[in-house]
């Protein structure tokens, strides 16, 4: 189901880009571009703020913690000038990596967090 909504919506059913033998790479990119677009909604504006001040964080804290997004945009352009300096830089890569997707996956996991029980007692403190 969802791989013909692809097929419709980003190749319109075109048989030469169905066939091409990118074609794998290009899904891929196009459903990691979907995800990471869900986790930066998660991860930003009414959604984060929401769940932080039902969690008790102060307006401070919450409007600090909001700023990280820009401020790591601004970090991921000049980070390729430190990054061709490094020689090994496969590892460091993939710890970073793994390290990411597993804060992108706990990121999805806090909107699950209202339906826990334990987490309306510590809404209510």
């Amino acid at each position: 189901m969802a791989l013909k909504l692809i097929h419709r919506v980003f190749y319109n059913n075109d048989a030469q880009l169905l066939h091409n033998p990118l074609y794998e790479q290009q899904r891929l990119f196009i459903l990691q571009a979907m995800a990471a677009t869900a986790v930066t909604l998660l991860s930003t504006g009414s959604v984060l703020n929401g769940l932080m001040l039902k969690l008790g964080f102060s307006d401070s804290l919450t409007s600090i913690v909001a700023l990280f997004p820009n401020i790591i945009g601004i970090v991921a352009v000049f980070a390729p000038m430190f990054w061709e300096r490094v020689a090994r830089r496969k590892r460091p890569l993939a710890i970073m990596l793994i390290v990411a997707r597993a804060l992108i996956f706990c990121l999805s996991l806090t909107a699950l967090l209202d339906l826990l029980p334990v987490a309306h007692g510590i809404a209510s403190l």
